[in-house]
């Protein structure tokens, strides 16, 4: 099941950790979401084994930022790598000891590649959106125009 949050409607100076740091930035949260779940799904077990699947002790979060001007810190850290109209956070959180989180960070200015940045391709199969990603994409789309063209507007395969 996908939790997809209440908009906390966060705006103004915004802060997200990503992978090389610390990312400040002005802007607006416009959707965030969750695969997280409260129930395990390995009995037996404290926790899931390597390869195994369970939303309670690995799931993955996104969230879609806009933005209007990044901190100057930032901007000396980074350059312009975080330099975009969106930002996509996408986090593998885990509490497996010995797993690290997961986290990255896309800057972009167009809305088709926030739903490219949202697609996964693994080990060569077909582009897939997860129940979560999408869910988010459609939350998303009813608050950014140009992000609802690029959703109503993509290829389904």
């Amino acid at each position: 099941m996908t939790n997809i949050k209440q908009p906390t409607f966060e705006h103004g100076w915004i802060n997200v950790i990503g992978p090389r740091g610390s990312v400040t930035f002005k802007g607006e949260l416009l959707g965030e979401t969750s695969s997280h779940q409260n129930q395990h799904f390995h009995p037996g077990a404290d926790y899931a084994r390597k390869g195994e699947r369970c939303y309670a002790c690995r799931w993955s979060e996104y969230k879609i930022f806009t933005v209007t001007e990044l901190d100057t810190r930032t901007l000396v850290a980074f350059g312009s790598h975080y330099a975009g109209r969106y930002l996509v956070a996408s986090f593998g959180q885990t509490i497996v000891p010995g797993e690290e989180i997961f986290r990255r960070l896309d800057a972009t200015d167009s809305p088709a590649e926030v739903i490219e940045l949202l697609t996964t391709r693994k080990f060569e199969q077909k582009p897939n959106i997860t129940s979560a990603a999408a869910r988010l994409l459609a939350r998303v789309s009813d608050m950014d125009r140009d992000i609802q063209e690029a959703w109503d507007n993509r290829v389904v395969l």
